[in-house]
């Protein structure tokens, strides 16, 4: 790594007037997760930086805030619930990881839209802010959750620096590859990844104004036994982000092939929409 390209991003900083020293700013950092100004991010080579208004440069990291139990083994929940601990090897491994780099899991995350799940954060020491979601509603929320560094990541930064990984070390160098988090938003006060309390309705008319046409076939859902099988989709995975840009009519067929959206291939409703649209092909 080239202590040079850190440098220029120091001159960068202090031709603005800024003071890259400590300041009780990463004091807050540090306690937990602030909202962040994206347009005060400074990108180089060896790494990126939230620049805040009195000039100190925080390095970031990025993690998923919102995890379905159902994705999650009820008996890990069952043993978490009862101690209150969800701390547990096990069942840490079932939640997501936190990247340290743009690795090839969140190249992959990007290609397919899910870049507005990822959260940015700062701290040294693994722990988060975490919550676990039941039918799209808060059930559980972690304020001091362990989680796992992305295994991509570890990879990545050892091959590159031929050192095994600390977060507390890492955190604390000035150095790092560059990770886009422009990508993504921010922090410990960003909404849930659930429907809003209106979502029926939006959906409902999204579907109408699309003329119950799905948009990925271009088969007809108008007829009332149909409707009930054509969904609303969220392009970018965010259920809270309800532009029309970011919405999608589609069948559930359709729907299924969708990333993220495998579950839905053992949905009954799946197999009775084929069903009733072969009666109509053939009828």
């Amino acid at each position: 790594m080239k202590i040079t390209k850190f440098l220029k991003l120091t001159e960068i900083v202090l031709s603005l007037g800024a003071d890259p020293g400590i300041t009780k700013l990463d004091a807050q950092l540090k306690a937990g997760e602030v909202d962040v100004d994206h347009e005060r991010l400074i990108y180089g080579d060896n790494g990126v930086y939230y620049l805040r208004e009195d000039g100190v440069l925080t390095k970031v990291l990025v993690h998923i805030v919102d995890k379905s139990i159902r994705y999650v083994p009820e008996y890990l929940l069952f043993v978490a619930e009862k101690n209150n601990d969800y701390n547990s090897v096990e069942l840490i491994q079932n939640f997501h990881k936190y990247h340290i780099l743009g690795c090839s899991t969140l190249e992959q995350a990007k290609s397919q839209g899910w870049r507005d799940k990822y959260k940015m954060s700062n701290n040294t020491n693994g722990i988060f802010m975490y919550r676990l979601l039941e039918n799209n509603l808060v059930k559980i929320k972690l304020d001091n959750q362990k989680l796992n560094c992305c295994k991509n990541c570890i990879k990545k930064y050892e091959l590159t620096t031929n050192k095994k990984f600390s977060l507390e070390e890492f955190m604390s160098e000035g150095l790092t590859m560059a990770l886009n988090a422009n990508e993504f938003q921010s922090s410990k006060y960003a909404k849930p990844n659930i429907y809003s309390n209106d979502w029926d309705q939006i959906s409902n008319k999204y579907k109408n104004d699309q003329n119950w046409i799905c948009e990925g076939c271009g088969i007809d859902c108008s007829l009332s036994e149909l409707k009930r099988y054509l969904h609303c989709h969220h392009k970018n995975m965010d259920k809270s982000n309800n532009r029309y840009a970011n919405l999608e009519a589609l069948c559930i067929k359709c729907h299924s092939e969708q990333p993220g959206h495998s579950q839905l291939n053992n949905n009954p409703d799946l197999l009775r929409f084929e069903k009733l649209t072969k009666v109509y092909k053939e009828g």
